[in-house]
């Protein structure tokens, strides 16, 4: 039990600052003290199925826990922790006499900070997503001998989240929808029981966060920062990172920001070159959309987004298990690939389709880095056609997107290559590959006019993060090396000009209803 006097802490005067200054948050496990520029938690003393903070050992040792954890991504929000010395009634915060409690001393955040309720812009997607690949590269990958990731223990929280909800529901619809994504999860586990054995033989099992959603994640002048790691369950935290990617990724779709979530997901793939995780990652949608709901129909914690909280348990229940299904339903496949020469707006085209299509895209010149042993915004100067840029390292680029592709289209996913695809035989190669998995490939050929090419690239050129370094020269060796569309391309083929937005709006739309008749 809680030894020391909770009255005495929820005084103002106790931590130095004035009523103002002061303000109580409280959770199923603990209360916060948000006393002036400091933070301070205080576990409650319970002892439920997933945590015991019952005894006073325990509660100091998951203190501890949640420092080592979130000084990993927020060293300096995260100080230390500190103790509640003396009598009961007059406790002494870090005094001296019996030890009454243990406290994370916390830097105080403000609420604005937090992604939950911080503008969300779809260019700052990238960002985001390279901070959360280098810190999930940092944790530590599950013990090969541990039992962390083994598709064995994966499957029984899936499975028991709808034996527990089972006996809650009464209506025929609720109970039959259970019952198709419960055995929809049973076939899902069983067939990628050796992708998840991989998984784990590939260190994609690590010790992460544990719950990651924008809640979580606040920002400041510095960048990102992942905050709140679940210190109280060791399987909690020890899961694939893509699980972790995909509980973000549904939160942010969940609140309604969908193109920032597409975009998400496609700049994660890309820093990390995890393609291998797509086999897994809509089940652990599904999944982490059911744990939610279960979590709303049992009222097992506070809902976390704030426009959830006045909403009926049953009510949330059913959005979140409609999610879950939304993910098990077979998506329509495509593949599209781009032609254009540097500065002719394919990136910008494809980040438009990213975000209204939620395509998978793969791009050139991120893999030309990545196979190359370079980082994927360094610049690739170097001599045309040499080196890197050479007939044979192209078609090598060409060859492993070509691999990429494939394995995103067998697992269920629309792709789109972005490149120059200058020459025939590149084109080819993915249309033999869109033939042998039965999809449709589309060819977008960016042709804006040539004064606003020559202008993108002269821009492009005094900014001096660009990754490209495109200048007029290559430009002008593009042009002639590129090699006409057949006659049967150009029946596949639409021309845009990718310089007028509203045309890649209208290409947009036009491309949802021909390509995902049911989108939406």
């Amino acid at each position: 039990m809680q030894s020391v006097n909770l009255s005495v802490l929820k005084q103002p005067e106790f931590w130095g600052v004035t009523a103002e200054q002061f303000e109580i948050k409280e959770t199923h496990l603990s209360w916060v003290f948000l006393a002036g520029d400091d933070a301070w938690k205080l576990k409650k003393p319970v002892a439920l199925y997933f945590v015991d903070t019952s005894t006073l050992e325990n509660r100091a040792f998951f203190c501890d826990e949640e420092i080592r954890l979130n000084r990993r991504t927020a060293p300096d929000y995260y100080l230390g922790v500190a103790t509640l010395n003396g009598d009961p009634d007059a406790p002494t915060l870090n005094g001296s006499g019996e030890l009454l409690d243990t406290l994370v001393h916390m830097r105080r955040w403000n609420s604005e900070q937090q992604l939950d309720g911080h503008p969300l812009l779809t260019d700052g997607a990238a960002t985001l997503a390279v901070y959360l690949a280098h810190y999930q590269a940092q944790c530590a990958p599950a013990p090969s001998d541990s039992p962390f990731g083994d598709p064995t223990e994966l499957a029984a929280p899936a499975l028991l989240n709808f034996q527990q909800v089972q006996p809650v529901l009464s209506e025929r619809q609720d109970l039959e929808q259970l019952e198709q994504l419960s055995g929809w999860a049973d076939e899902a586990l069983k067939r990628l029981w050796p992708r998840m054995s991989e998984r784990k033989d590939q260190g994609r099992v690590r010790e992460v966060h544990g719950d990651l959603h924008a809640g979580h994640i606040i920002v400041d002048d510095w960048g990102y920062h992942c905050v709140d790691c679940v210190e109280y369950r060791s399987e909690f935290r020890f899961v694939d990172v893509i699980s972790e990617i995909a509980n973000l990724v549904m939160d942010l779709e969940a609140r309604g920001q969908q193109a920032f979530a597409n975009r998400l997901i496609n700049a994660w793939l890309e820093t990390t070159g995890d393609y291998h995780g797509m086999w897994v990652y809509l089940p652990y949608k599904a999944y982490r959309a059911m744990v939610r709901a279960k979590s709303a129909l049992l009222q097992l914690e506070p809902a976390k987004i704030s426009a959830e909280a006045s909403t009926a348990p049953l009510t949330l229940y059913r959005q979140y298990a409609d999610r879950a299904e939304s993910y098990t339903q077979v998506a329509h496949r495509f593949l599209i690939i781009t032609q254009g020469t540097i500065g002719c707006g394919k990136g910008e085209l494809s980040n438009r389709l990213v975000e209204d299509l939620g395509v998978i895209r793969l791009r050139t010149d991120v893999e030309r880095r990545r196979m190359n042993g370079m980082a994927i915004d360094a610049p690739t100067d170097a001599e045309l056609d040499a080196g890197i840029h050479g007939d044979a390292a192209s078609d090598e680029v060409y060859r492993v997107l070509a691999r990429h592709a494939e394995q995103l289209l067998r697992a269920g996913f629309p792709v789109m290559v972005s490149g120059s695809f200058l020459k025939a035989k590149q084109r080819e190669r993915f249309q033999r590959l869109a033939d042998a998995q039965g999809v449709l490939m589309v060819i977008l050929k960016c042709e804006p006019p040539s004064a606003w090419v020559a202008q993108q690239i002269r821009e492009r050129a005094v900014v001096a993060a660009d990754t490209n370094r495109a200048n007029l020269n290559v430009l002008a060796h593009q042009r002639a090396a590129m090699e006409p569309l057949s006659g049967d391309e150009e029946t596949r083929t639409r021309v845009i000009d990718s310089s007028d937005k509203a045309a890649v709006a209208a290409l947009s739309t036009s491309l949802k209803q021909a390509l995902q008749p049911h989108y939406g």
